[in-house]
């Protein structure tokens, strides 16, 4: 069995870690300042949230949720009465407006309650497709020195 060409690996890898990005939607690392936050309560009386806010990105400033961002509990409420979706909007302090985040085109995922189950299955299919797109390129460079051996042959 031939081994495979550093450059086919190298190049693999490159499109790989790419594509996991794209998977995960998660190309960059900053700090993402929250807009809005509504949090509600489940039977069991635990908060629950749902912000959203803006960060910069490659292509100007990016808006959009951001998941897991901290809200704390004594967090004022704006009106006290709920929205239809029995949500409470709340006034985001000065101290909790800007969170560091993962960020994508259109969604954040905020460090502070970042849960690394939640992005188990994107992981696993970028894992499966790294060694899938390193086979690939190796067949493709094994049948193009084919191609090449052949016409050297022929003439």
């Amino acid at each position: 069995m031939r081994r495979f060409a550093p450059r086919a690996v190298v190049i693999a890898a490159a499109v790989g870690t790419g594509l996991l990005a794209v998977l995960l939607g998660l190309p960059g690392v900053g700090a993402v300042t929250l807009d809005h936050c509504h949090v509600t309560y489940d039977r069991l009386e635990q908060q629950h949230s749902r912000c959203d806010g803006h960060w910069p990105s490659l292509f100007g400033t990016a808006h959009g949720p951001v998941t897991g961002a901290f809200v704390g509990t004594d967090w004022q409420v704006v009106d006290p009465r709920p929205d239809s979706r029995f949500e409470w909007e709340v006034v985001i302090p000065e101290s909790g407006r800007r969170q560091l985040a993962l960020t994508g085109p259109s969604r954040a995922y905020a460090l502070a309650s970042l849960n690394p189950l939640n992005l188990a299955t994107p992981l696993c299919v970028g894992l499966l497709v790294l060694p899938a797109l390193g086979f690939l390129v190796a067949v493709a460079r094994r049948a193009a020195r084919a191609r090449e051996n052949d016409a050297i042959a022929e003439n």
